[in-house]
């Protein structure tokens, strides 16, 4: 397994989702992962809770991409495919951990709405962005780790496979 591929892939991923979710609260949606976890370990909501949350997100980002490169290892299969595919999987765990979290938030559900198992207090878009980001990082992972076994920079390129239109000296 690659593991610094591994950690960059989640980490680009967690980055992407950060970014999702920014353009979907500036659509009117509200969903902030980020704030969501820095105020859950106390620190009330603010600036210095959304940031220790993303630092959080990219840490459980890379996490992540361990968990997922070791999927693809296991399986001898990597991609974007199987990475959407892992992406569902880990909606469905995520989805429903946040059913949970009313239990255990500190700041949940004052002054902060409780976000509801699969982001459902948000109605149906809710559960569908939920999937989507989710299976957008599954493929961003999948893209970045590359195949299975293959020791270039991800996205299906190998150090061992020349490039289209480059020349090996024979």
């Amino acid at each position: 397994m690659q593991y610094g591929r591994a950690l960059w892939a989640g980490i680009i991923g967690a980055l992407a989702v950060t970014i999702l979710t920014a353009v979907a609260r500036s659509l009117g949606l509200a969903i902030d992962f980020e704030l969501m976890l820095g105020t859950l370990v106390g620190v009330p909501p603010g600036a210095g809770a959304w940031l220790l949350g993303f630092l959080i997100h990219l840490v459980h980002g890379a996490t992540f991409g361990l968990v997922y490169a070791w999927g693809f290892e296991a399986l001898r299969r990597g991609g974007w495919v199987v990475g959407a595919g892992f992406g569902i999987v880990h909606a469905l765990v995520a989805g429903s951990a946040l059913a949970l979290i009313l239990a255990v938030h500190p700041f949940i559900p004052e002054p902060m709405p409780a976000p509801g198992p699969f982001l459902s207090s948000l109605g149906a878009i809710g559960v569908a962005v939920d999937l989507g980001l989710h299976m957008t990082y599954g493929v961003i992972v999948g893209l970045v780790y590359g195949p299975p076994g293959a020791t270039g920079m991800g996205m299906g390129v190998s150090a061992d496979r020349p490039r289209a239109g480059s020349h090996r000296a024979a």
